[in-house]
C-alpha cells in the first residue's frame, strides 16, 4: 500500500510505502529506489527533493536522505530526536524543514536548528507538528496540537490557539492557507494568515470532515483527501 507520493522536477512520480519501500515511475516503467527488507515496518510518510538531488524521506525509523546510498539522520545538533519524522518541505532559501515527534527542525545543509516551544505565550507549548507548508512570503506554517505556528527569520509565533490538532496545511497559488482537521471532525478552514475566511465541511460537499491531506495544483484547484474519499 502507498503511504506517500511526490513528483520531482523531472516529472518522475515517487512513492513510499507502509513497509519502507521507495520507488518511482519515469513515464515508461516503475523502478525501485530503496527496499529495507521485511524485518520491520517503516512507514514513509512524506517525500521531498533537495536542490542537490537528494531524495528526503520522512519515516517511522528516522529521517532519511537518499543520494546513491541511504543516510539516516537520527538527531539534530541540539540532540532532538528525528525518529518518526512525518512532514517535509523546503523554504525559499532551500532550507529543509522537518516535522518530527519531538518538534520542528530546520537543516541548512550543514547544521540543524530546532524549534520546540511557542514564543510570546505565558506557558510555552511543545510544538508537536502535524502538517507543514511554506507560503509566498517565505513563512513556514506548521500545524500543532494548539493551533498553528508560523516561523519567519527564526521567530516562531502562534495563531488560532482556539483550535486543536491542525493535521495538515497547504498554501495555494494565491497565498491562502488551507487547514485540515483530523480530530473532532471540524473539516477544512481557509485562513489568510491573520483571519479565518471560510469553513468547508460535509455540508459543502466534502466526503468527510476528517481531513488527511491537502494539495494545490497548477490551476489553483485545492485537492482534499478525507477518510471517505477525495474532493476538490
Amino acid at each position: 500500500d502507498r503511504c506517500s507520493v511526490a513528483v520531482d522536477g523531472l516529472g518522475r512520480t515517487f512513492y513510499g510505502t507502509y513497509s519502507g519501500q521507495v520507488g518511482y515511475f519515469d513515464g515508461v516503467r516503475w523502478k525501485e529506489l530503496y527496499n529495507p527488507g521485511t524485518a520491520y515496518v517503516d512507514n514513509v510518510y512524506d517525500i521531498a527533493f533537495g536542490p542537490d538531488g537528494t531524495v528526503w524521506l520522512a519515516c517511522d525509523q528516522f529521517l532519511k536522505g537518499w543520494k546513491g546510498s541511504m543516510i539516516n539522520y537520527q538527531h539534530t545538533d541540539s540532540g532532538m530526536s528525528l525518529n518518526r519524522s512525518t512532514n517535509l518541505c523546503f523554504d525559499q532559501n532551500n532550507n529543509l524543514w522537518v516535522c518530527a515527534a519531538q518538534g520542528l527542525a530546520k537543516y541548512d545543509g550543514s547544521s540543524w536548528k530546532t524549534f520546540q516551544a511557542f514564543t510570546g505565550t505565558t506557558t510555552p507549548m511543545a510544538v508537536t507538528p502535524e502538517g507543514l507548508s511554506c507560503d509566498q512570503q517565505g513563512r513556514i506554517w506548521v500545524g500543532t496540537r494548539i493551533g498553528v505556528a508560523a516561523i519567519k527569520d527564526d521567530q516562531l509565533d502562534q495563531f488560532l490557539p482556539q483550535y486543536q490538532y491542525v493535521h495538515t496545511i497547504e498554501c495555494d497559488n494565491d497565498g491562502m492557507l488551507w487547514l485540515g482537521f483530523g480530530a473532532k471532525e471540524r473539516g477544512l478552514l481557509e485562513f489568510d494568515g491573520e483571519n479565518e475566511v471560510a469553513w468547508h465541511t460535509m455540508d459543502d460537499g466534502l466526503p468527510s470532515n476528517r481531513i488527511n491531506c491537502i494539495a494545490c495544483d497548477e490551476a489553483n484547484n485545492v485537492w482534499v483527501g478525507t477518510n471517505d474519499g477525495l474532493a476538490y
